[in-house]
């Protein structure tokens, strides 16, 4: 598919679900190894079947960019990596696709998980216009998470999904380095790796999408008050 010189590694792949559903691969790649600088690759096909692939890059001298993580959902596709300039700490980069890879826009930092810590292996799902991207904090061990409800133009502040660092003894410490999410059911599920006992153990967890909640609870109303007004005219 990709022959090239550059250290290739950390693909993720998705496949847009819309009118024409396409192949989307992306990818990191060392375009400096004497300074470890790293860029981002998105490869995509005309359509399923296809072996014909165009690419975009996406890096920017003394920066680095690893670890990126891909989802599509219709046509809206959205990626994630970390990045960083020279030594500073590593941010969270947001792009997205809203007609099926036809275009893209800029590379941002999501602002609102942007600290002094180092927010590293993103991984992002979604479910049309709601994003959400799950985050190791390396700093702390936390795991947390960032949504946004309108393709990504605006962010949530930080939510914790760990009730702790999931380092050694609760810290960020001898972090294994691994955030897993996906989406089903107006619910996103997510799995990483903890070493908060001791040991590398498996944790899980999984948070409600709001958006989804509401119009059950507003169905659910509709239904008593049916209920009652047909026993209050039963007993008429």
């Amino acid at each position: 598919m990709l022959s090239t010189s550059y250290w290739l590694g950390h693909p993720s792949v998705t496949i847009s679900t819309g009118s024409n559903p396409r192949v989307f691969i992306a990818f990191d790649y060392s375009y400096n190894t004497l300074l470890e600088l790293w860029g981002i690759a998105i490869l995509n096909n005309s359509r399923i079947g296809n072996n014909s692939w165009e690419e975009q890059d996406y890096w920017f001298f003394l920066f680095s960019y690893k670890y990126p993580s891909i989802y599509a959902s219709g046509d809206n596709i959205y990626v994630v990596w970390e990045g960083r300039f020279i030594i500073f700490n590593w941010d969270l980069i947001f792009l997205k696709s809203t007609d099926n890879g036809l275009t893209w826009s800029d590379p941002t930092i999501i602002e609102n998980a942007a600290t002094w810590d180092d927010e590293e292996y993103p991984w992002v799902v979604a479910n049309g216009q709601e994003v959400y991207i799950f985050y190791l904090n390396s700093t702390t061990g936390y795991i947390c998470m960032v949504e946004s409800h309108d393709r990504g133009d605006t962010w949530s502040d930080v939510f914790p999904v760990s009730d702790e660092g999931s380092g050694e003894n609760g810290s960020g410490e001898n972090i294994y380095r691994t955030v897993s999410a996906i989406y089903s059911g107006g619910k996103v599920y997510v799995v990483w790796t903890d070493k908060r006992n001791g040991n590398d153990d498996i944790y899980f967890d999984k948070v409600p999408e709001f958006s989804a909640i509401l119009p059950l609870i507003f169905i659910t109303a509709i239904v008593l008050v049916r209920t009652r007004k047909r026993k209050e005219h039963q007993t008429q």
